[in-house]
């Protein structure tokens, strides 16, 4: 009869582990991260870093793919190229949206920090992360 069939991302399963050390790293580093979700392009969430239940890996993913498609659409009207990032500085911390290089697909990676947190550091050690990402799943 009427089997529902929910559509299913397509996540690669050996992204996960990688994505999952990667972010692991991230926040060993960095300690005023309150959330770090890796994403794949369209919304779905590989890894993610939430310790509490007031935000949704789910929710996160499928705002960071909107936010940073709207951020390649602004750029490429505005003729800038290609976006790289997206840095929002909030009443009470940043929240950095990533692309991440060279995976067939694409990922992405959003971090959310306190306010605590130096941005340039942020940016940096989320780069180290999105790089790291990359080189390894690149070649697969």
């Amino acid at each position: 009869m009427g089997n529902s069939t929910s559509a299913k991302p397509k996540v690669n399963p050996d992204w996960i582990p990688v994505c999952e050390q990667a972010l692991n790293a991230l926040v060993e580093r960095t300690p005023d991260i309150l959330a770090a979700v890796v994403t794949t392009g369209d919304g779905f969430d590989v890894a993610s870093y939430v310790p509490n239940d007031k935000m949704s890996p789910k929710k996160l993913s499928a705002m960071t793919s909107s936010m940073l498609g709207l951020a390649e659409a602004l750029v490429s009207e505005a003729l800038l190229g290609r976006s790289q990032d997206v840095i929002i500085e909030a009443e009470k911390g940043q929240v950095l949206l990533l692309s991440v290089p060279n995976v067939r697909g694409g990922l992405l990676l959003n971090v959310i920090a306190s306010q605590k947190v130096l941005i340039g550091e942020l940016l940096w050690a989320c780069r180290q992360c999105c790089a790291t990402i990359g080189d390894t799943l690149g070649s697969h």
